[in-house]
């Protein structure tokens, strides 16, 4: 037997300030724009008891925010920015 399944949504914030940052258009905080999950079972062998299967599966979350801020600043007098709150994409795979 044969999965997949796919998750997509395109959330941002319309009309959000926070510490005198704007923050219209930015990406909401741990939403992956993406999710992908592909799996696959295997029956080996089948008993009167039961039956023997293997799983694998493989699953894909694309990037995410930690802050609300995404790459802006977090108040006005910030000059760094929030660049590095984010998870980059990835993969998790399961045998």
């Amino acid at each position: 037997m044969v999965g997949f399944d796919l998750g997509l949504i395109d959330s941002e914030y319309t009309d959000l300030q926070l510490s005198g940052v704007g923050l219209s258009d930015n990406v909401f905080t741990n939403t992956p724009g993406m999710t992908a999950n592909f799996n696959v079972d295997w029956e080996l062998a089948e008993f009167t008891e039961g039956a023997l299967r293997l799983h694998s599966d493989a699953v894909y979350i694309s990037d995410l925010w930690f802050s609300p801020f995404n790459t802006k600043p977090s108040n006005t007098s910030d000059t760094f920015g929030n660049q590095q709150l984010q998870q980059e994409a990835y993969w998790l795979l399961n045998g």
